[in-house]
């Protein structure tokens, strides 16, 4: 019998199928869906379970039942006159914005992209162009402030954040959780059995800027105990709270990667909490005297190239459709679609298997073809 969590999981495919279905066109404004029956089977779920996940995107106004006749992709309202305004950050991919862009150009709707301090300038000289919602990152001050300039307006605004926590309205994020159970079960069906997190968190509850990795670690966690390995001891953080850059990331790795050298006959693979942490294990490895047949294997995210090449096995984040669950988010609450409390939607993100996930991987060359210098610095993530 499937787990509460798989089940949640499957449930999850279905909206998450269907609704991609209705945005791309394959699925038309009028068209009939297929019958419950027919999709319960499909996603292994129950039909209560699936009409469940049906009632979801009815209420997100995607999706209209009527009585006794089935389940009809609802016709889209024509474009309201103004701007959907994206608030423009360094640290955010561009495909995050491109997403957002191109699929409001498909809805008929049109955009603006500012920074933060050109947003401010224009509001306080009363100038801003009629803007009808509102997409940013909610996680530092100056954005918080400008999305407080909306929220008194009561404009549909969505965040981008790893939980809802401090958001004004709605959000769209990463699905962080399965990321670490994806990573830990693709460990797992290879035969590891002694695997580490590497956390960019300290071991403190409290963790602002971080819940990220939180939440990988509880998908790790969870991952373990559902194929009744214990994560006991098998969870590392770092020693002090780190700042939130590249090179920040990468001494965390070194600083776990030495403490891992001490129990480096016991763990056979690791899930490191992003790439660049990867790196900093790497380091200490190649500089340890380890011979490589006794490497650890290694997941991690973001999909960071070293020297060019991709190597490490890891978690895409795919940021282009992050951006368009965030313009279909803001087009269905201006419209009226979404009428319930603020939503959190989770984009999945993609496993990578590559060659450090297998046994012995170190000892294939890999490194006679990469330069040190590009360990230390890796390219920006893709």
């Amino acid at each position: 019998m499937a787990t509460r969590r798989e089940v949640e999981r499957r449930r999850n495919a279905l909206i998450q199928d269907l609704r991609e279905a209705v945005r791309s066109g394959s699925l038309q404004p009028g068209e009939t869906l297929p019958p419950m029956k027919e999709l319960a089977k499909k996603y292994n779920i129950s039909v209560n379970v699936t009409h469940r996940a049906m009632q979801t995107l009815v209420e997100e106004g995607l999706l209209c039942t009527v009585s006794r006749v089935g389940t009809f992709v609802r016709r889209r309202p024509v474009p309201l006159e103004g701007f959907y305004l994206w608030i423009v950050q360094e640290d955010m991919p561009l495909a995050a914005q491109h997403g957002f862009e191109m699929r409001m150009a498909q809805l008929g709707a049109t955009t603006l992209a500012l920074r933060p301090g050109q947003i401010r300038e224009l509001f306080h000289q009363g100038q801003l162009p009629s803007i009808l919602g509102v997409f940013g990152d909610i996680s530092s001050p100056e954005n918080r402030e400008i999305f407080s300039y909306f929220d008194q307006e009561a404009l549909p605004n969505v965040t981008f954040a790893s939980s809802s926590s401090g958001s004004l309205g709605d959000v769209v994020a990463f699905d962080e959780f399965e990321g670490g159970r994806m990573a830990a079960n693709h460990l797992i069906r290879l035969g590891h059995r002694q695997i580490a997190f590497l956390g960019a968190h300290t071991s403190a509850k409290l963790h602002p800027g971080f819940e990220w990795s939180v939440l990988r670690e509880e998908g790790w966690r969870e991952a373990l105990e559902s194929s009744g390995l214990s994560p006991q001891g098998l969870a590392f953080h770092p020693s002090k709270v780190p700042t939130w850059t590249g090179e920040a990331m990468f001494h965390i790795g070194v600083e776990l990667g030495e403490a891992l050298l001490r129990r480096m006959g016991e763990i056979t693979a690791i899930v490191a909490a992003n790439d660049r942490i990867a790196l900093g294990v790497i380091s200490v490895l190649r500089n340890s005297g380890l011979p490589t047949v006794r490497w650890p294997a290694m997941v991690g995210f973001d999909n960071t190239a070293i020297g060019g090449a991709h190597f490490l096995t890891t978690l895409y984040l795919p940021w282009e459709q992050l951006g368009r669950e965030a313009a279909d988010l803001l087009w269905e609450r201006q419209h009226g679609q979404v009428k319930r409390a603020p939503l959190v939607r989770r984009v999945p993100m993609y496993l990578l298997p590559r060659l450090t996930s297998q046994y012995g991987w170190a000892a294939r060359g890999v490194f006679e073809v990469i330069e040190p210098q590009n360990i230390l610095q890796p390219a920006r993530a893709g």
